[in-house]
């Protein structure tokens, strides 16, 4: 398939999918209903800041309170006639818009590296459930979206980079070749009070199969607080809950991760004009530390800093011309009453 001909079936698909969309954007105010937005970016990193690999990621969420004839409350009760839910969980809906920036280890060769993760763009659309108590979150999500020029990401990095004065990205010419996206992502995340309110374990567990990943992962945090209660942890955009409250004015958390990822198609998908001699590397770890403000006017505001292991395999890897990534994750939540 030629660039132009995948360009124009990309914008059909494009085009469908914000079709789809349309009735999403109705009423998005009323009691319960809350905004969260998410920025990824290796540039919040500040003392080792590289504009490389998982560059930048943005994601806007959606929440309302779930009626029990809703799609979101009919799914939570099959979950809980499956595991057992407590009397005090409440069922929230979500619906989430996302993009996804992947580059090379330098933006400025005028050839991509075989050997280095391919340039990649994924956006998408996602709705999902969530149940939640002070001590537990289950959420159930389905994502659809599109990999490759549709994504807009390389328009979307390039202007952005015009606006700051930067340099341009220059591999969206040989960026992963079209996909249409279709995840299912599951998580569970569960809380042990250590020391009252005031230092906790939350245990994650998480899973997305799909055709553009199929991993799984688990990780623990240990947070420190003000009247800590509920489940909120860090995570990059793609796989966070949005619930960013951790239960009283400020809280300090620490954690690790780990991924068993048995393909990623952002990083073994063909690519235009080029051989990839890359794969996913099969396991993935991270670890963070960052920090949660909650404001008088129930704003929330977190920040944290990720170091993330490499995420693909190659012989540039093995003789050590890579070092793990370190990124930034900026997010602000907000009533909308």
């Amino acid at each position: 398939m030629t660039r132009s001909r995948a360009a124009i079936r990309s914008a059909v698909a494009a085009l469908a999918l914000a079709c789809a969309a349309w009735p999403v954007l109705g009423q998005i105010t009323g009691p319960g209903h809350s905004l969260s937005v998410q920025l990824d970016n290796d540039e919040l990193a500040g003392f080792s800041k590289r504009d490389r690999w998982y560059s930048q990621a943005l994601r806007l969420h959606h929440f309302a309170p779930a009626a029990a004839d809703s799609w979101a409350g009919a799914l939570a009760g099959r979950w809980c006639a499956l595991q057992a839910c407590a009397a005090s969980t409440q069922v929230s809906r979500r619906w989430s818009l996302g993009q996804n920036i992947y580059t090379q280890n330098s933006r400025s060769l005028p050839l991509p590296d075989p050997l280095d993760r391919p340039t990649a763009g994924w956006s998408y659309l996602s709705a999902a459930a969530l149940l939640e108590t002070a001590d537990e979150t289950r959420m159930a999500e389905l994502v659809v979206g599109l990999v490759g020029p549709a994504s807009l990401a390389g328009t979307m990095q390039n202007r952005v980079h015009h606006i700051l004065n930067v340099s341009p990205a220059r591999g969206w010419d040989t960026q992963v070749r079209p996909r249409l996206g279709v995840q299912l992502q599951w998580l569970q995340e569960r809380r042990l009070a250590l020391v009252g309110s005031s230092l906790d374990l939350v245990g994650r567990t998480s899973a997305s199969l799909g055709s553009v990943s199929g991993q799984a992962g688990a990780g623990v945090v240990l947070r420190f607080g003000d009247r800590l209660s509920g489940t909120a942890t860090t995570a990059e955009a793609q796989t966070a809950t949005g619930r960013i409250g951790s239960g009283g004015r400020w809280s300090l958390q620490a954690g690790v991760a780990v991924r068993a990822v048995a393909w990623d198609y952002l990083i073994d998908g063909p690519a235009f004009g080029y051989t990839s001699l890359v794969r996913a590397a099969p396991w993935v770890g991270e670890i963070h530390a960052g920090a949660t403000w909650s404001f008088e006017n129930d704003w929330h505001l977190r920040f944290a800093l990720l170091r993330r292991t490499i995420e693909f395999e190659s012989t540039a890897v093995t003789e050590g011309r890579f070092a793990p990534q370190t990124f930034g994750t900026l997010q602000l939540s907000v009533p909308l009453r």
